[in-house]
């Protein structure tokens, strides 16, 4: 029930915080019969207690309530019976809502005062280091963590083994399960992406320094549980087995080989969805595994965050926390090439599917 109702009430902040999602919610609320009931719900949702969840369950989850396959007629069904519909006047009066949300600062956007407030610095392994500290509403950090790795010679044919071990990163450490990770940036208010580009966050000022710590955790100690891999790489081969029919993957996959026509095995090659399917079936925890400790770490990064936080002290921590994190393998761009192609035009019939896409490119260097 904690983290049912956690869940909610984070539903709740999200919204308040958004002007466009408040809005909405403050809309659906009124229609209801009074917008302030958005605040009140809330409120009373922090109250709700597990004796309170099982009285409403004992109360309306009834068998009689239930839709069946099979209907068995009673003489004398036992059906909940509905209470009359509050009184909202009296059950809204004197109220006032609870404390307000942090508000930001006005902020111009224009290059020259954002610059004017960027701290830049770099430390020892290279990363790169842009903060914008800020009065934001309910005091929010934003903050993105991005990762340089391997080269063209170390990624050769191995796209599929990659893109699985950066599904790995939350799915399990040393420390942590995949549901006690999610259940911790949950417990934060966090919302949280990660893989092997990298991580971005957006947290509480209150938060920040759990959350990074925690997302260091994942990119650096993940431990590839064999379980949960194996659920990873079946989810992976029914994603890829929906995408037959789908004409927007069929158009893009088909412009995509066209234009970039890169040799089978680069890693900017584009796999058909057939490839897509035989490379990830072929994968395995160890291959997996070894992309991940041969080739990701931090040398060369850039983090940046915008928020309300100290520089000093979130500078601290992202040196403690990626600092001395290097990557095994020197990290280098691969470079794209232009293809020389004459126009062509394809149609693609996937009759199970009542609409139609259309998808152009320009062969430009």
């Amino acid at each position: 029930m904690a983290r049912a109702k956690r869940a909610l009430l984070n539903d709740f902040e999200k919204a308040r915080r958004e002007t466009g999602s408040l809005v909405r919610a403050l809309s659906e609320y009124s229609a209801i019969g009074d917008w302030r009931l958005f605040f009140l719900y809330r409120d009373r949702l922090r109250a709700v207690t597990i004796a309170d969840v099982a009285r409403v369950a004992r109360t309306y989850l009834k068998p009689a309530n239930r839709v069946l396959g099979t209907f068995i007629p009673t003489e004398h069904p036992d059906r909940a019976q509905i209470p009359e519909s509050p009184d909202l006047e009296a059950a809204l009066a004197g109220y006032r809502g609870g404390a307000d949300i942090e508000t930001g600062e006005p902020f111009d956007p224009s290059p020259e005062n954002i610059e004017a407030r960027v701290i830049r610095k770099s430390l020892p392994n290279g990363i790169r280091v842009a903060l914008l500290p800020k009065k934001t509403r309910g005091a929010r950090v934003v903050a993105t963590l991005s990762l340089h790795w391997g080269d063209e010679a170390s990624r050769k044919g191995r796209e599929a083994a990659c893109s699985l071990a950066g599904g790995m990163l939350t799915r399990g450490t040393a420390r942590h399960s995949r549901s006690e990770i999610r259940d911790a940036f949950d417990k934060l208010n966090a919302s949280v992406t990660i893989g092997m580009g990298g991580a971005s966050v957006d947290v509480r000022r209150t938060e920040l320094a759990d959350t990074l710590r925690l997302v260091a955790e994942a990119l650096r100690e993940s431990s590839f549980p064999d379980k949960e891999f194996q659920e990873l790489k079946r989810e992976s081969v029914t994603r890829i087995e929906s995408m037959r029919s789908d004409p927007g993957v069929i158009a893009d996959l088909h412009l995509l080989r066209y234009l970039r026509p890169y040799p089978k095995g680069h890693p900017l090659y584009t796999d058909s969805i057939d490839e897509q399917l035989k490379n990830t079936k072929a994968v395995s925890r160890e291959d997996a595994l070894r992309c991940y400790r041969s080739l990701l770490g931090a040398t060369g990064a850039e983090f940046a965050a915008v928020g309300d936080f100290d520089p000093d002290e979130l500078m601290r921590l992202v040196a403690q926390l990626f600092g001395d994190w290097k990557n095994p393998h020197p990290y280098a761009r691969i470079a794209g090439r232009h293809f020389d192609r004459p126009a062509r035009e394809r149609r693609f019939r996937t009759p199970d599917k009542a609409n139609a896409v259309l998808r152009a490119g320009l062969n430009i260097a």
